[in-house]
Order: C-alpha cells, then structure tokens, then sequence
C-alpha cells in the first residue's frame, strides 16, 4: 500500500508545477506572476535537501534556496541556449518552461531514488510555532508594513507631486525602528530580527525603483539595451565585443524572469535584482550570528541596508547580483554545520554564477578567496578547525571556469582583466620611479582621502567624517579580534562575544585580507580607477560589517574602562547600551547622508530620492516628455545623419529608443562635416534649464548658440528638442 504521507512532498510539488504551467499557459493575471515566482525556487529547494542541508535552521535554508535557485536559471539558461540551439530551435529561452519543468521532474526523481523522502518538509510541521506571535511582536509587524507602505507611496508621491513630505517621514520612522529593535532586543524572539532586518531593508531597497516611472541610473541603461535584444531574440547572443552583452544577469537571467512572469520589460528591469539582492542583509546577518550576540548581528545586517551599494541596487543589477553569490560563498566556507566537501561543492556553483553574472566583481572574489586558500593550506602557525575548508581542488575549479568563460567561449571579459593589469603595471612603474608623482585614482578615492574637501559645502564634509568613522571603527575590530586575549581587566570584549572558537582564524584570514585590499586599492595606482573603491568596499560587506560591529564594542569597553577608573566604581555604566548606542548613532547619520536627507535638511540638493534638482537628478532622471521625444524619433529619425547630444542623453536613446547616440556637443564645435545635415537634441535640463552635462561637468547651453541658431526645431514638448540642419 502507498504510504501518502511519506510521498505527499512529491505529489505537492508536482501539483504546484502543474498548476503553475496551467497559470503561465494561459496568462492569468497576478496568479501567473505569483506561481510563476515561487515556481523559480522549486530547483533550489530541492538541491538544498539532495546536498543534504535540510539540517540546518530555515534561515539558512531560505538563504540558500534563493542563491540556488538564480544559480540554477542562469546554468539552465546558457545550457539550453547552445543545446537547444544546436538541436534547431533559433529561440531557444521560449522553451524556459519546458526546461524548468524537466529540471524539477529530474531533481524529484534524484530525490525519490536516492532518499524517497524530501527530508526539507519535516520542519513544516513546526511552522505553527514560527507564526506565533506576542503582542509586541505584532505591533513591530504592523510597524514593518507601514514602513514598506511609506517608503513606496512617499516616492509615488515624489515622482507626481514633487512632495518629500511622506519621504521624511519614512525616513525619521526608520530611525525609530532602528532604535527601538536595538534598545528594547530582550523584548522581542529571535525570530523577529531576521523579519525585522528583511523587511526594514526591503523598504529601503524599494525606494529608488519607485522614485521614477523609468530607469535610473548610467550603465543600466545599457545594461536594458542589451537585455532587450536577448528579450527580441529569445536567445543569448555576444551581438558586440561589450563587456556588458557577456553578463548573464542582465541578458538571460531577466529574460527567463519575463518569459515566466510576463511583466513589462522596465517593471521587471528595475524591481528584478533589488528583490533578488534583498536578502543579502539576512546571509550577514547568518555570518554575524557565530560571532555575535542578539543585538549586535541585527546591527551588523543594518550596516549594510544602510549603505550606497544597497540602497542604489536598481542602478547596480549585474554588480549586485554578483556580490549575492560572493556574500553565500563566505557564509558557506564560515558555516560550522556545513561539511567541507559540500563548501567546496557550494562554493564552485556560487563562484560560476558570479563569473557569469559580472566580471570585476569575480576578479575580486577570485583574488579574497585564493588568497584565503593559501593562508589557510599553508600557515601553520594559525589554528584552524580543518584546513580543507576550501582546497585546491576548487581554486583550481575557479581558474579553469575563469580561463573557459573568459578565455574560450568570451573574450571581453579577458580583455577587460588583461587591459586592467597592463594600465595598473605601467601606472605602477611611472609611480616607483617618481614617488613624488601623485598616483592615478578614482574620484570616489579622490573623495574618500579628503581631496579638496574643505572647499566643499558642509554637507559633503560631514559625510567625509561619518566615512571616515566608519572606517576606524572597521580597523579597530580587527584588532579587537587580533587581540582579544590582551590581559586587560576592565576590557573584557571576550563577554560580548559569542562562540569565539578555533574556527575564528578562518574569519581573522578574511578580515585581514579583506582590510589590506582595501587599504591597497586607495595607495597603490590606478587601482580604484580601473575596478572602482565602491565595488571592492562592496565585496567585503560580509566581513566589514562584522568588524564594525566589533569596533564599537571596543570602544565601548574603552569608554566603560576609563569611566570606572575615574569613578573608582566597576560596572557604573552599561557598556552594551554604550556599544549599541555607537553603532545607532552611526547607522543613523551614514544613512542620512546615503539618503540624502542630511544635504536636503542642510539645503544643499545632493539626492533624487527627496530633490528635483542638483546634478544628481539632472544627470539620471528621465522625464515623460523625454520618453514621448523617444517614441517619436524611432518612427521619424534618418538613421544617415548624425545626432548630437550632451553627455547624458545618450541614456535616452540606448534603453527607450535602442539607439547609440556617440556623438556629444562638445564634438560639433569640431564637426568635420559643417555642411553636412544633422540632428542636435536637447533633452529636458537643457530645454528648461539650457544647460547640459560634458565629463561630469555642467556647462551653459549658450555657448552653442551661434550653431543651434542655424538650425530648425522640427521637433519640441516642453521638455526635448531637436534641431535639425
């Protein structure tokens, strides 16, 4: 007789495929978007139970279905691209579906061979425990839906009626709650902090995408240009040498998601990957846990929600996307409930999703954990719970995939990693032999060491100094972590941590590699210039969050340590309260200078989220009678004559239009063909402001009168204007 219990995971499994193909089949709307989601992580929910992880606590789980699962749809998405192709069928990410269908069918039949149980369903049955909820838990849950209410109607309310008002208070709301769950932790379950740091981040992480009924940002333009040529082909094609076509995040990855889900093209592009990033704030959050108390790794999660990389993630898809996968590989080589042979497995899929999904964060990635591995295999003088975390074997799983993707089936990725070494090695010579020489960097590094700081308002030097606290505080947790067994007697930060075992010579690798990459990137030449100091500040998010958790706790017990001294009384002040009320204070001001609010209280336009003007806004913001100009100039434009515009317009014509506008104004006071016929388009700052963007600098529009005087207006709505002569 069937034993129905034993198999109903299978038959409930089957069913919701079924019943998600029937909703997909037909397009029924909401459900089809509903089922067709949840349908995508059916794969990693299974994996997750086949690598025998089912053990671990449902966070955890949840963590790993969601990386699993994009993983999944992008192996399956190039696989099927040159199987299918080769078998004839010119379109082949139409079939997606079908594809899905047979991975899931496999994945059950591995299961009802191997195991004839999913073990993952067992846990189910104490479901009605993690549902229970006190009544001051209830009150955060209703705090945490008019938070995510807030932060979507307030940039509603921004793009229609110009009205930061709702913002503001979203904002000021968010500190509250920031307070209250740091302060008042004995008061609420555990369970509670991973809920509270999903959904706080959620609402932060949703608010850009609201802010603007079209894309923000630069590169993301171009990055739904070459998306929607995957969308039109139905199949992923390198339709020019960009190292932008080559990223499968960008390309298949969302084109899997519309075939599945039939959202609009924009709707998908700018929610997709800060839905798919929102979790990364819970895998710090799992990292921090091993090392910390309650409070503490709640607040190593906020430290990242508060960030730039986190809080832009709409404008960053294809970095973010990468970074997910960075972020799981260091919670899977950290985790202690993790045998070595799956971390190696682990760590081989999530590094081939990155190497796929952005190709300077995998050369980052592939620097930390090589280096990780050496030290690890290699030093004996640090003792470690098992040297084999990662081994050799898998760094050299990482090179051969670098040296395939890049090398073999691409070569913009390559070029990109070679170009990179070249500059870096002849900006390194021309630094060594004259020291006096200022290096190359970036202007983000320029920034960050203070370069002409005090010639700015007081806006931008308070934000200097809230980064540069940051900082001290990272590089005094690591050695708050170096040095814990100093016999200090008052400063006992052994108290405030949690579980400080052997296999923190594994997290101390990380640190201190992590803390010289950084430290590499701002002194040595061109380094920040080619990768960028924010991508690599990103990359280390899981450590640094940690580390900066760590050093309010230092200074903490540096406060406590002197106060007791002076009053010749032992524990007269808390020292965790202390502790958490640095780490607030911080979170607070670098996320109102993230947000912007610090520079709109002060006057200063800085943000698009809560201001209508500044170069921010002027530079990425697209206004509706730009993307009606758009519209019309595909069915009118004479593709033989050229069109100029500033700096920023090209944005315009890439994603809306599809066009690659290469010419800037600044190229026309040259112009070898004077005589030749032409198109200048002024696009919305120009024509309300008549001024325009060139290398990042702001000019005046008359300095072109003399050549658009010449011209016709064959084309104006209050907001674009095009010349023609």
């Amino acid at each position: 007789m069937i034993n129905i219990k034993k198999f109903f995971p299978y038959y409930f499994i089957l069913l919701f495929t079924g019943c998600a193909n029937i909703l997909i089949y037909f397009d029924i709307p909401v459900l089809r978007q509903v089922f067709g989601f949840v349908l995508v992580f059916i794969p990693g929910f299974l994996l997750v139970d086949l690598f025998g992880l089912h053990r671990l606590s449902s966070l955890k789980k949840f963590c790993l279905t969601w990386g699993l699962s994009i993983a999944f749809l992008l192996g399956i998405g190039v696989v099927s691209s040159f199987i299918l192709l080769v078998a004839g069928f010119f379109q082949p990410l139409i079939y997606i579906l079908v594809v899905l269908d047979f991975c899931i069918i496999i994945l059950l039949g591995i299961h009802f061979y191997l195991k004839r149980e999913l073990n993952s369903f067992d846990n189910l049955s104490s479901l009605r425990d993690v549902i229970k909820f006190s009544s001051t838990e209830k009150i955060l849950l209703l705090y945490l839906l008019c938070l995510l209410v807030c932060s979507i109607l307030g940039s509603i309310m921004m793009n229609y009626s110009n009205n930061n008002s709702l913002l503001i208070l979203y904002l000021i709301l968010l500190f509250i709650g920031f307070s209250v769950i740091t302060f008042f932790y004995r008061h609420f379950s555990s369970k509670m902090f991973p809920l509270f740091l999903y959904f706080a981040g959620l609402s932060i992480i949703l608010v850009l995408p609201f802010r603007s009924s079209y894309l923000l940002g630069i590169d993301t333009h171009m990055e739904y240009y070459y998306f929607y040529q995957t969308l039109l082909n139905q199949q992923w094609l390198i339709v020019d040498n960009s190292a932008l076509n080559v990223c499968l995040s960008i390309t298949t990855l969302p084109t899997i998601f519309y075939n599945l889900l039939n959202i609009s093209p924009i709707v998908l592009f700018k929610f997709l990957f800060p839905i798919i990033f929102s979790i990364s704030p819970l895998v710090i959050f799992i990292i921090a846990e091993k090392y910390l108390q309650k409070p503490y790794c709640l607040i190593a999660g906020l430290f990242f929600c508060v960030q730039t990389i986190f809080f832009w993630a709409t404008i960053n898809a294809r970095t973010i996307i990468a970074l997910l996968f960075v972020y799981l590989i260091i919670f899977v080589l950290l985790d202690d409930e993790i045998s070595n042979k799956t971390k190696n497995l682990l760590a081989i899929i999530f590094f081939g999703s990155c190497l796929v999904s952005h190709y300077s964060t995998t050369y980052i990635a592939f620097f930390i954990f090589t280096s990780f591995a050496v030290v690890t295999l290699s030093h004996k003088d640090i003792e470690f719970k098992n040297k084999n975390v990662i081994n050799i074997l898998t760094i050299f799983c990482f090179l051969l995939m670098l040296y395939f993707w890049y090398g073999q089936i691409i070569n913009s990725g390559l070029s990109v990693g070679k170009g990179f070494y070249v500059n870096f090695s002849n900006q390194l010579d021309l630094f060594l032999s004259d020291l006096t020489t200022e290096p190359v960097r970036s202007n983000s590094a320029n920034a960050l060491l203070g370069k002409s700081i005090f010639s700015q308002s007081l806006p931008y030097q308070i934000k200097f100094f809230t980064n540069w606290e940051g900082f001290i505080l990272i590089g005094l947790g690591l050695l708050a972590i170096i040095f814990k067994n100093l016999e200090l007697s008052h400063m006992k930060i052994q108290s405030l941590l949690k579980n400080h075992s052997k296999t923190d010579g594994l997290f101390i690798t990380l640190s201190i590699i992590s803390i010289l990459l950084l430290i590499l990137s701002i002194s040595l030449p061109y380094i920040s210039k080619g990768y960028g100091i924010e991508r690599i500040y990103a990359v280390t998010f899981p450590i640094t969050s940690i580390l900066f958790v760590f050093g309010a706790i230092l200074c903490a017990t540096c406060i406590t340590w002197i106060v007791d001294r002076l009053k010749n009384v032992p524990n007269s002040i808390n020292c965790e309260k202390i502790s958490v009320f640095i780490s607030l204070a911080f979170l607070i001001s670098i996320f109102a200078c993230t947000s912007g609010l610090l520079f709109t209280v002060l006057g200063t336009p800085y943000s698009l989220l809560l201001e209508t003007s500044g170069a921010e806004y002027n530079s990425q913001f697209i206004h509706d009678q730009e993307l009606t100009f758009s519209s019309w100039y595909i069915d009118y434009y004479d593709d033989n004559l050229d069109i100029f515009g500033d700096q920023y317009s090209t944005l315009r014509f890439k994603s809306d239009a599809r066009i690659y506008l290469k010419n800037r104004f600044h190229e026309i006071l040259n112009y070898k063909n004077n005589d030749k016929l032409n198109y200048i388009f002024i696009r919305y700052f120009g024509t309300v402001d008549n001024k325009g963007f060139e290398n990042n600098i702001e000019f005046d529009l008359k300095e072109y009168d003399s050549i658009l005087i010449k011209k016709d207006v064959i084309y104006a709505n209050g907001g674009s204007t095009l010349y023609y002569g």
